[in-house]
């Protein structure tokens, strides 16, 4: 079809059409093997952690055995418990894998109305004993208001247990961890506040990367995974969580997520 003043305008509109086509198919490819990547190697994680489970489990209680049984001299025990201890490691970085496997791959979370109030106190009576055992005061301030949210309770709790282990694993005998819940600007928050070792400013951006780890000579040997779990889980629930950290003063976890009516 031609204008007016006889130039040509219909193919230039079906080049248009069909290039658009393209790049649309194209980026539906891209998609699709991204996730096909996600998918096998999700099932290699799987497959390999089903694998690891059982020696493990051997070594373990080969080790427990060793302990109880033979009584050995004090300076075996102590290699006997670090082995242990290395063994326990492995499980959780297993664990941990097979979350976050789960997360990138699997469908989408089911949710049901849920008060944050009530992890919060859940959360509360699971590690008091262990702060207490560390000497460090783990404190529970609630909203006076319920915070009503839609949550899978399971993977929203595991969320927040990984952010008030880290406090815990990173504030010294003598310290506070303090667990809040408010809502603010209509949204349900969580507040996890600890008086511990604080983040370099350099490690802030990455610490919710997969096995980032700082300095292990300041902060010991963590998995690295626990706080990339909790990120991906709030994401996943609508929220989004910040942080803010003083070397040596301390860090301050904030949990934002959607309010429900």
């Amino acid at each position: 079809m031609r204008n007016n003043d006889g130039s040509i305008d219909c193919i230039v509109q079906a080049i248009v059409d069909i290039t658009a086509y393209k790049n649309a198919e194209a980026e539906r490819m891209k998609l699709t093997l991204e996730q096909e990547k996600v998918n096998i190697l999700a099932r290699f994680i799987e497959d390999a952690s089903h694998e690891f489970r059982t020696p493990l489990a051997v070594i373990y209680t080969g080790l427990e055995l060793i302990e109880r049984a033979v009584k050995p001299p004090p300076e075996t025990v102590l290699r006997i418990r670090a082995m242990k201890e290395q063994a326990m490691y492995i499980g959780k970085l297993i664990d941990d894998m097979l979350a976050m496997s789960h997360f990138d791959s699997g469908p989408a979370i089911v949710t049901m109305p849920l008060d944050v109030n009530f992890l919060m106190r859940d959360l509360h009576a699971e590690f008091e004993e262990a702060a207490q055992a560390g000497g460090i005061s783990l404190v529970l301030k609630l909203s006076a208001v319920p915070a009503p949210v839609r949550a899978s309770p399971s993977d929203l709790y595991r969320a927040l247990a990984n952010i008030v282990q880290n406090a815990l694993d990173f504030t010294v005998p003598g310290g506070t961890v303090t667990l809040e819940s408010a809502i603010v600007e209509g949204a349900a928050t969580v507040r996890v506040t600890d008086t511990g070792i604080g983040i370099a400013t350099e490690d802030l951006p990455r610490i919710f990367d997969r096995f980032f780890r700082a300095n292990q000579a300041r902060t010991g040997r963590h998995a690295g995974l626990g706080l990339t779990i909790a990120r991906r889980i709030i994401e996943l629930h609508g929220g989004q969580i910040h942080v803010t950290s003083e070397p040596d003063r301390g860090s301050v976890f904030n949990v934002v997520l959607p309010l429900s009516r």
